[in-house]
């Protein structure tokens, strides 16, 4: 399952993963990152308060930013990294008469048709990160 699928459908129930430090998340570095944050910030709430105050929506919330930024992040590094690299050599030797002009074409083919995917999982995504509110549930 492509990861930012795997993340759309973790979302909702991202604050009580978040919450049940027995749990553990596996995720891209800033998302693993907040979770480690949240998971101390709500052990010391429990030490000052003697309970769990913050609902689980405020930390899915939490974790919908910093999934959504590594999303944009990572698609960003992605498309840079064609840009720079693989685009100027296909370019080059799609321009010969060559057998290896025919299979650089066909691997940008297949490259630009996984980023579309990648394009329609990280939209997904975001739709998910972008609807949750802390005002919900």
């Amino acid at each position: 399952m492509d990861y930012f699928e795997r993340m759309r459908q973790l979302l909702p129930g991202a604050g009580a993963l978040v919450a049940d430090t027995s749990k553990r998340i596996v995720a891209g570095k800033l998302v693993l990152e907040i979770t480690s944050t949240l998971r101390e910030a709500l052990a010391t709430e429990i030490d000052i308060e003697g309970e769990r105050v913050t609902p689980d929506n405020a930390l899915t919330q939490l974790v919908a930013r910093a999934l959504a930024t590594e999303a944009i992040d990572e698609v960003e590094h992605f498309v840079s990294f064609l840009e720079n690299e693989v685009w100027p050599w296909v370019i080059e030797i799609g321009g010969t008469r060559s057998w290896a002009a025919g299979s650089a074409l066909s691997r940008a083919t297949e490259v630009t048709q996984k980023l579309t995917t990648m394009l329609h999982f990280e939209r997904q995504l975001l739709d998910v990160c972008e609807s949750v509110h802390i005002e919900k549930g």
